[in-house]
């Protein structure tokens, strides 16, 4: 008699156990979601901590133009960082692309990034050959003008596995 299905411990228990597995559902949820932001926050701290580094360092480069020194500061660069996988600088007179496997010269950059000059907004996760990127835009003032545009990629499978 005592766990009929009118039972009162049975509605009690039902209802506890409805609303616990409802809590943790919700609390996993918003965890998610508040770990994807973090991430997106923590990458774009990274990113602009690399961009300032990257355009301090190469600014006399940048404004002589001496690309040779570009390009081997930047394939340097992409060498000693794993959370990198390729650097773009995007100036008035030339694009310089420098990947882990080499580099080229005024090859046309993705639509996408040139997109991303133009709007406020300066990171996008983006799909290039089947894998997904962090893509960093940063622009390149120096001397109270605007040179160009820094893009950085950043592989996200460390990420997503942690």
């Amino acid at each position: 008699m005592f766990l009929t299905n009118d039972s009162i411990f049975i509605k009690i228990f039902k209802t506890l156990f409805f609303a616990i597995v409802s809590f943790t559902t919700i609390f996993a949820i918003y965890s998610i979601s508040n770990q994807k932001d973090q991430i997106h926050k923590s990458m774009n701290l990274q990113a602009n901590s690399y961009a300032k580094m990257i355009i301090n360092y190469s600014s006399d480069a940048i404004v002589s133009h001496d690309s040779s020194f570009l390009v081997d500061f930047y394939y340097k660069f992409l060498k000693e960082n794993d959370s990198l996988s390729t650097l773009i600088i995007n100036t008035k007179n030339e694009n310089i692309i420098v990947r882990k496997e080499g580099w080229t010269l005024n090859e046309k950059i993705n639509e996408e990034f040139s997109k991303l000059e133009l709007q406020s907004q300066k990171s996008k996760i983006i799909e290039i050959d089947n894998k997904i990127f962090f893509h960093y835009v940063y622009p390149i003032n120096l001397l109270g003008s605007n040179w160009g545009w820094l893009h950085m990629n950043m592989p996200l499978e460390d990420y997503y596995n942690k």
